[in-house]
């Protein structure tokens, strides 16, 4: 099985979960339920917004079936993806595609001069490693840097 075919079974398996009628569709409120049960505040215009930004794939525009559904998750992530690529990046300052201590002491102590001494940014930074560095390479991967986020 392919990562593709394995998530579309994830993104199939999560539709049906949202579906709550079976219809094979998710309807706008329970696009709206689905949003508000992982703390997302949106209105009746939100939901339309994200109903807009969706290709339709079958003629209703009220409702997400499964094609139209995997195209949203996919454009979200993707937006994410990119998200936490320059984020990366910023940080990232020899461009190696890793962010080690040095390079995340010198960011924090940028972001936080004046507002802390150095020796706590130190620790910030410390524990920040220990935590986000899993492969325990001294340094945080993009796959790290992602998964923190």
């Amino acid at each position: 099985m392919t990562a593709t075919e394995a998530q579309k079974q994830k993104y199939e398996k999560a539709f049906n979960l949202f579906d709550k009628d079976s219809s094979g569709k998710i309807s706008t409120s329970e696009l709206k339920s689905l949003l508000e049960s992982i703390g997302q505040v949106v209105s009746d215009e939100d939901i339309s917004s994200l109903l807009d930004s969706v290709k339709d794939r079958d003629g209703d525009r009220t409702t997400l079936n499964l094609e139209e559904f995997t195209d949203l998750v996919e454009s979200r992530v993707a937006g994410l993806n990119k998200s936490v690529l320059f984020a990366l990046s910023e940080l990232d300052t020899n461009k190696d595609g890793y962010v080690d201590p040095n390079e995340l002491l010198k960011s924090l102590k940028v972001k936080l001069a004046g507002k802390m001494i150095d020796e706590k940014i130190k620790d910030i930074c410390d524990k920040m490693m220990a935590q986000a560095d899993k492969d325990k390479d001294g340094r945080i991967s993009y796959k790290e840097f992602a998964a923190m986020m």
